[in-house]
């Protein structure tokens, strides 16, 4: 008799112990937390999502080619511009973005750059809402 409450009190034990649930039982689910939503600018009837972080290098390039005289019209201004925009915009969008460029053949390198201050003010507002400190930098090139 005594084997048998052994048995029995390790059965009732690991039972106790046991973190599945016997079948048929349906387990509570947690509640997934979304992720926040990028913020997204639109251009020409596309919408974009911002990428969310923006790295400081191609900004120091655009504002060292800004300062050098380089405009927009050159080579290294371009490259710049590009190099900007390719960090402004989500890498999961980019090739969208680059896509819907040239299909619509856009020639105004102004409204581009707009697009691109608009997605820097839209990640700076997003960043400085979580409590983070971020300084502006602004550089203009004239064409």
């Amino acid at each position: 008799m005594r084997s048998t409450e052994q048995t029995e009190g390790k059965a009732a034990m690991s039972n106790t112990r046991s973190t599945t649930t016997p079948k048929g039982r349906a387990t509570p689910a947690r509640p997934r937390q979304a992720k926040p939503k990028n913020p997204s600018i639109t251009f020409r009837g596309g919408e974009y999502r911002i990428s969310s972080k923006i790295g400081v290098w191609p900004l120091m390039q655009l504002a060292r080619a800004a300062e050098a005289g380089v405009s927009l019209a050159d080579q290294k201004g371009l490259a710049a511009a590009h190099a900007l925009l390719e960090d402004c915009i989500h890498p999961d969008d980019w090739g969208r973005f680059q896509e819907d460029m040239i299909t619509s053949k856009v020639d105004d390198l102004d409204e581009l750059m707009k697009a691109v201050q608009q997605a820097t003010e839209l990640m700076q507002t997003a960043q400085n809402g979580s409590g983070r400190r971020r300084t502006t930098v602004q550089a203009e090139i004239e064409d």
